[in-house]
């Protein structure tokens, strides 16, 4: 007797332990069998998967959460009669309380959660079982219920970052009605469970697509419509792939999206055996406010993603000649700003030769005055009526990559725009400019080779440094690669501040040292003047340029 009581108090004690070891449902998602290793206890299932006509996983704990708001039982699609809702029959309980059907998606069946439920503890599942064998489709003789690759919670999808991506938002809570494989809208999809607060500087809706349509050209045809909350807005423009519409101020959040569309049938096109009327392949939704310029440039790929609007270009990169940037705000510091710097990627095989290019800015449309052109990069002098660039336009003459034999690309090519940035005298923050860098931040050099070769005569302007009067040399540090670095009588290195020559100190290694002139307050430009040597001529390489100096910094101290 005294061993069966000592026994019934080992269960006891084990019992009352599992029952201080709940798996905890993270991220509103389980896993069966993750939630069995965790603690969870499945009844009543084959291999940790499938369910059996009733099955329950218990030992469990969700605090329900006020957005949330189904409960989905996500399928391997494995069932044979799942397609068949009356048939399969399938039912869901939280804590014996039987859950409203909602609709099926895919392999997905989501259930409204009970508000009355505060936690969910057990979950129990029933459905009509099909037998492998008896339909001949396989050996395995089990009746099998619903194959369950995991339950998960959803609630409410709040849109953050202005954007909708489809597939992200599907995984957590977004519902999907009228769509083929969760990217294809058959006529019109639906896009509900989102909530969005529009903003007051919120402009545009625009809708990315694949680009897969094969009437996405043709604006009539497509006839694409885009509403909020059943309102319809107004379309405003197509731009390569995305579609623009304008955001009607009078909605405040965005609670629903319907995209309604004409449809093509790719094997009536001749184009595959794809017999399905396919509308708009989704890709994302993106809210877009005017594009506002904080750090004074422009990088032209990071603002079509938020807001920029583009006409007359070819892949968001090249201008077709007439090139327009718009719904941008960037503001000028009239007192700092004074080009206007377009940097291009350096393709344009036009780019060396400026009267054939013939190359115009125009910013609100007014023409600016073109100043010089640094390797891949145009200046433009910016004028003082101009507080704030709205538009943005580029115009060019343009080439024929195929009729100039390059390649096969057809297409009138013009500026390949990579950049557009405010630039204005370099400050220089600390006794030292480095070479690379001050040219990305404003200052511009003359008479230079790849931004680090003097021909003999370079020149960099744009600069301000206030001098220190504690400084004592101005210190030309290169990468040493000059060949007659070390004859001093022949390279004779020069410096000049202000067009005020130096008086030459010593060499230190790689650096030139030079004493400064304590007349000068302030440095605004400086010269380097030597001799140059031609490494083609001395049997080095195949450079056949004069080059002077190898500049890597100037440091004042």
């Amino acid at each position: 007797m005294k061993k069966i009581n000592i026994l019934i108090f080992v269960i006891l004690s084990l019992i009352t332990s599992c029952s201080f070891n709940k798996y905890t449902i993270l991220n509103k998602t389980l896993v069966p069998l993750d939630a069995k290793n965790g603690g969870a206890v499945l009844q009543n299932f084959y291999d940790d998967l499938w369910s059996k006509n009733d099955s329950t996983i218990k030992n469990i704990s969700y605090i329900i959460e006020p957005d949330d708001k189904y409960l989905v039982i996500n399928t391997n699609g494995w069932n044979l009669i799942k397609d068949d809702i009356s048939k399969l029959n399938l039912k869901t309980f939280t804590n014996e309380k039987e859950l409203k059907f909602a609709f099926k998606m895919l392999d997905s069946y989501y259930f409204e959660l009970d508000k009355d439920v505060k936690e969910i503890k057990e979950i129990r599942l029933t459905s009509a079982t099909f037998n492998p064998m008896a339909m001949g489709k396989n050996n395995d003789n089990r009746d099998l219920g619903i194959d369950i690759k995991s339950i998960k919670i959803l609630g409410l999808y709040r849109i953050s970052n202005k954007v909708l991506n489809i597939q992200d938002a599907l995984a957590n809570g977004a519902v999907l009605e009228n769509f083929w494989d969760n990217i294809w809208l058959k006529d019109f999809g639906l896009i509900k469970n989102i909530s969005y607060k529009i903003s007051p500087e919120d402009k545009f809706i625009i809708l990315n697509t694949y680009g897969w349509n094969l009437i996405k050209s043709d604006i009539k045809k497509l006839n694409l419509k885009f509403f909020i909350n059943n309102k319809e807005l107004s379309f405003a423009k197509q731009v390569n792939n995305s579609y623009y519409f304008e955001i009607d101020k009078t909605i405040t959040e965005i609670t629903e999206i319907k995209v309604s569309s004409n449809t093509f049938n790719p094997k009536s096109m001749g184009v595959n055996n794809d017999t399905r009327d396919l509308g708009i392949d989704l890709n994302s939704i993106r809210i877009a406010a005017t594009y506002k310029i904080t750090d004074k440039s422009l990088v032209l790929a990071n603002a079509i993603n938020n807001g920029v609007i583009l006409e007359n270009f070819l892949d968001e990169v090249w201008t077709n000649g007439n090139g327009i940037i718009k719904n941008i705000v960037f503001p000028i510091n009239n007192q700092e700003d004074k080009y206007l710097l377009l940097t291009t990627n350096g393709w344009n095989v036009l780019k060396d030769n400026p009267s054939k290019l013939n190359l115009k800015m125009f910013v609100n449309n007014i023409e600016l005055k073109f100043n010089k052109k640094i390797l891949n990069s145009f200046y433009f002098n910016l004028t003082d009526n101009i507080s704030e660039i709205t538009e943005i336009k580029i115009s060019s003459n343009t080439f024929n990559p195929k009729a100039m034999g390059i390649n096969n690309d057809a297409r009138n090519l013009g500026i390949d725009v990579n950049s557009i940035k405010l630039a204005g005298v370099y400050k220089m923050p600390t006794k030292s400019l480095i070479l690379q860098d001050a040219i990305d931040k404003g200052v511009m050099v003359e008479n230079f080779f790849d931004n680090i070769w003097t021909d003999g005569n370079g020149i960099i302007k744009n600069l301000s440094y206030q001098v220190d009067p504690n400084d004592n040399f101005v210190v030309l540090t290169t990468n040493g690669w000059n060949l007659i670095k070390d004859d001093l009588a022949k390279l004779n290195l020069k410096l000049y501040l202000n067009n005020v020559e130096l008086k030459f100190s010593k060499k230190v290694d790689k650096s030139f040292y030079f004493e400064m002139d304590k007349t000068i307050k302030e440095v605004t430009e400086i010269k380097i003047s030597s001799t140059t040597f031609n490494p083609k001529s001395m049997g080095v390489n195949n450079d056949n340029r004069n080059l002077g100096m190898d500049i890597n910094t100037i440091k004042f101290e």
